[in-house]
């Protein structure tokens, strides 16, 4: 079974804030949210898609991914690099557009 992550996207006074956390230890633990968190609402939940870039680092729903192969077709996670995500680095978001 593939493990399932969230990334939660917290945004308070215009400060932005990523957490994340298995969907086991949400489930078993209501006590995740009060972890210093008061204050904090949440924008976005951001799944995790069971699959790493080149470098070894998890790509989530809402990151900005840099294929950096030839022409052959995208089979594998060997040629992907995450660049950042749509809300820490929203101008990634213009340039691909």
């Amino acid at each position: 079974m593939r493990e399932i992550n969230i990334r939660y996207v917290l945004e308070q006074k215009g400060k932005l804030k990523l957490l994340t956390y298995p969907i086991d230890k949400i489930e078993r633990s209501s006590e995740i949210f009060n972890l210093g968190l008061q204050g904090w609402t949440i924008k976005d939940r951001q799944l995790y898609t069971g699959l790493h870039d080149k470098n070894g680092k998890e790509i989530y729903e809402g990151d900005i991914v840099c294929y950096m192969g030839d022409d052959t077709p995208i089979n594998d996670t060997d040629h992907l690099v995450v660049l950042g995500n749509i809300y820490e680095n929203p101008e990634l978001v213009a340039i691909s557009k």
